[in-house]
């Protein structure tokens, strides 16, 4: 087990979540590593790290998040590392720290998509819109196919009532998966805003199809909802 394998190192970390771990400790100096530190380093972080995806992955993020910076703690420059804490923060709602720990992803690997496609994110739920989408451009700069950021940063379009931009952006995202709905349901609503109803109806329609056709009778019925009151100025159910 992940556990027993992390003997040597859980005197540091001896409770994760208030559980106390068993294994068998070993001080520093009991290790035969101790004649090749940067080795010992290497292992102790990437032990660290394994075990911390292990929780991150059964959605025990606290968890994870100390396994994380023991990981850090022993390699200061582990990349992967910092996404996935930061991953932890933004599932607990810490979304400033999750920054912080993208931001130095991004600082150690400066192409690293993921790092900005979630920085991104992080910042649209501190509704800061254009330093979203700044994030999904550096990431569909590095990605042109990445429907993640096209979906994204046309979502903070809207919030910022860039309907035009914002259309453009999930007509990228339909042209590279044009079976997802929530895609043509979105851009409908940037036509509707606009005023654009034959552009919104067609999309709604799309959109009514292929949630039925999923079994997503939610948003299929919010979607033939909006196509019976079109010409009214009600309000369009967000995603």
């Amino acid at each position: 087990m992940r556990y027993q394998k992390l003997g040597f190192w859980l005197t540091l970390v001896t409770i994760i979540g208030g559980v106390v771990l068993e294994g068998t400790p070993m001080a520093l100096g009991d290790t035969g590593l101790r004649e090749n530190p940067q080795h010992f380093v290497s292992n102790l972080a990437q032990d660290a790290y394994d075990l911390g995806v292990e929780l991150y992955e059964a959605e025990k993020y606290e968890e994870a998040l100390q396994a994380f910076s023991e990981a850090i703690r022993h390699n200061e420059r582990f990349v992967n590392a910092y996404l996935y804490r930061g991953l932890c923060h933004h599932n607990l709602g810490n979304h400033e720290e999750a920054i912080e720990d993208y931001s130095e992803a991004i600082s150690l690997k400066n192409d690293y998509g993921l790092a900005y496609q979630n920085r991104g994110l992080s910042y649209q739920q501190l509704e800061d819109y254009e330093a979203a989408i700044a994030d999904f451009t550096q990431a569909i700069r590095l990605n042109p196919d990445d429907v993640f950021s096209y979906r994204n940063r046309g979502r903070s379009h809207q919030n910022l009532e860039n309907h035009e931009e914002a259309i453009d952006d999930f007509t990228q995202a339909i042209r590279l998966n044009p079976e997802d709905a929530d895609f043509h349901y979105l851009r409908g609503q940037s036509y509707r805003a606009l005023g654009e109803i034959n552009q919104a109806r067609n999309d709604f329609e799309n959109a009514a199809e292929l949630y039925q056709s999923q079994g997503n009778e939610t948003w299929y019925q919010n979607s033939i909802d909006i196509l019976n009151s079109l010409d009214t100025t009600q309000p369009v159910p967000g995603l």
